[in-house]
């Protein structure tokens, strides 16, 4: 390896704004501090970066395919650097509790689904002020998560992560099966709905930028967009 190589590389990654691994993380995870915090050692502040960005972290943290590695400049001088090991690290060494979300704004959101897209978008709107109440079709949440249950992700650690949900800021209504005319009625309660089950009965016409279900207050993601199993 070509020591002066490697090292004009990385004074390019670190003048790139934003850098490559930040661009292309899907939650904009600040990946330079990230990894600066664990230098000095700091895991708990780490974990506060990750945390900041990244939901339910100690599952995020645990799957995450590290789609920052893909784009690292390091990749062409001798490989990209291993943020989901770091990742996985900072959990086991820096994990705190979640602070509180801020005040609420007065403003009531649903979420049909409580997979992972669901709580995702729960979680991010309970923290940002939003009155929120899920509608679930089956007696827990979480979803697909619990298919990673095993050596990659402990029982115990799902469950955790998830009691989050439980708080009393945010409505969980389990065995709640949302067709069209049920979905009809949460439009008409809500200031905004948020789509998050893996189906739907048709096709949604769905603005990629916004999420925006043509001009309606209903917004859509996860496979009900993206067509596919991820």
């Amino acid at each position: 390896m070509d020591l002066n190589k490697l090292l004009n590389r990385r004074e390019s990654c670190i003048g790139d704004k934003p850098s490559a691994c930040i661009a292309g993380c899907p939650l904009h995870m600040d990946v330079k501090a990230f990894i600066e915090e664990i230098q000095k050692g700091d895991f708990k502040k780490a974990y506060k970066i990750m945390s900041k960005k990244v939901p339910f972290a100690r599952i995020v943290g645990s799957i995450c395919d590290e789609p920052c590695k893909g784009v690292c400049p390091r990749n062409k001088l001798g490989g990209g650097i291993n943020i989901h090991e770091l990742e996985r690290t900072a959990v086991e060494l820096g994990f705190s509790s979640p602070q509180r979300s801020i005040p609420k704004n007065g403003k009531k959101v649903a979420v049909i689904g409580a997979g992972i897209s669901g709580i995702v978008a729960a979680f991010d709107l309970d923290r940002k002020g939003y009155q929120v109440t899920v509608y679930e079709k089956n007696d827990k949440i979480g979803g697909r998560l619990w298919n990673f249950q095993g050596e990659q992700l402990s029982k115990k650690t799902i469950e955790e992560e998830l009691a989050i949900m439980n708080k009393d800021d945010i409505t969980i209504k389990f065995n709640e099966f949302v067709d069209e005319k049920k979905l009809e009625d949460i439009l008409n309660t809500y200031d905004a709905v948020y789509m998050g089950t893996g189906t739907w009965e048709k096709d949604l016409k769905v603005n990629p930028q916004t999420f925006q279900v043509e001009d309606s207050s209903l917004f859509a993601g996860g496979r009900v967009v993206n067509k596919n199993d991820s």
